[in-house]
């Protein structure tokens, strides 16, 4: 999650909302699983095995989450829109699974 300074820029809250609206959109909790396991890896404890399975979540995103174009058009915003879209997109999810569970 972003620090409290950064959430304060516009580009950060645009991408916060489009992320949000991406997650709501109709998409199944398991491709939000997969978003949400690939974003929350941790660089501390990166071994091999677990950068072998970050690799495979993100040809899983690129070929099964995302419609065409999508990530590629994300991995073109500034690094503030990239963070608040992945925020919202974590959002949207755990407040779906709180809901759930």
């Amino acid at each position: 999650m972003a620090t409290k300074a950064r959430r304060r820029r516009p580009e950060w809250r645009r991408g916060y909302q489009a992320g949000y609206a991406w997650a709501e959109s109709g998409r199944s909790l398991i491709d939000l699983e997969v978003v949400m396991d690939y974003w929350t890896l941790d660089p501390e404890e990166a071994t091999d095995e677990i950068l072998d399975k970050q690799d495979a979540l993100y040809a899983k995103m690129r070929d099964e989450v995302f419609d065409d174009g999508e990530l590629a058009k994300l991995e073109e915003q500034s690094d503030d829109y990239q963070d608040g879209w992945w925020d919202g997109v974590v959002a949207f999810y755990v407040k779906e699974v709180t809901r759930k569970g």
